[in-house]
């Protein structure tokens, strides 16, 4: 009896011990995709920002740029896992690309090495206020809300923008009058300034999308 007795106890112990291994296992393995899979998404989207930023430099219409559609990008699937590094990337893109044109696509019209034009501030307050906007209407994301905040983005754009280019760049007079005309004067701009946040943003959305699901079926082998 006593040795029936201890096998069975051995029996429980080593049946405990096995289930709390395999409990420990799932819940590592749960961890690690998690982690691999979040590291992947950050990376994927950070290359995707950087691409588009630096697309800019290419011949394109005027204001026709992905800056508000790589901020909304950042809004959308970056906002909840980084913080405000989710408006720091695209900024950072934004800021890399514009060193570009200015020192080498557009030296011949800056003496000196520029390292933020006054333009660059304001368009930073415009994707600033543009990714406030997305991190709220994204927050659940969906295809059909595309088109709307990418026209909401061009009017904060447009808006922000062009108040800059009154207060700062001396072509219009400090008045009321002069920021009207300012806002009257951009006006022929934008439709391109449209257009680009629309065909980025889906192109950028689909890009993430597609690729995603590369990332998901690799992340799922990795225990």
């Amino acid at each position: 009896m006593i040795i029936i007795n201890d096998y069975k106890k051995n029996y429980r112990l080593n049946t405990i011990y096995l289930q709390r291994k395999t409990i420990f296992h799932f819940k590592y393995c749960a961890k690690k995709m998690f982690f691999m899979k979040n590291i992947k998404n950050i990376s994927l989207i950070t290359a995707l920002i950087l691409l588009a930023a630096l697309s800019r430099v290419l011949p394109h219409p005027p204001n026709f740029t992905p800056l508000a559609a790589l901020t909304l990008l950042g809004a959308a699937h970056l906002h909840r896992s980084v913080g405000v590094a989710a408006l720091l990337i695209p900024l950072a893109g934004f800021w890399l690309s514009d060193l570009l044109l200015n020192n080498v696509v557009y030296a011949q019209y800056y003496p000196n090495f520029v390292w933020a034009s006054d333009s660059f501030w304001w368009s930073a307050a415009a994707m600033a206020i543009i990714y406030m906007a997305g991190s709220r209407f994204l927050n659940t994301f969906s295809w059909k809300k595309i088109a709307p905040i990418s026209l909401l983005s061009a009017v904060i754009f447009f808006l922000v923008s062009n108040f800059g280019v009154w207060k700062s760049s001396g072509m219009y007079a400090p008045t009321a009058d002069g920021l009207l005309t300012c806002y009257i004067a951009a006006i022929p701009f934008f439709g391109y300034s449209l257009l680009g946040d629309m065909l980025y943003s889906f192109v950028l959305f689909g890009a993430y999308a597609w690729a995603g699901k590369k990332i998901g079926r690799s992340s799922s082998s990795l225990c």
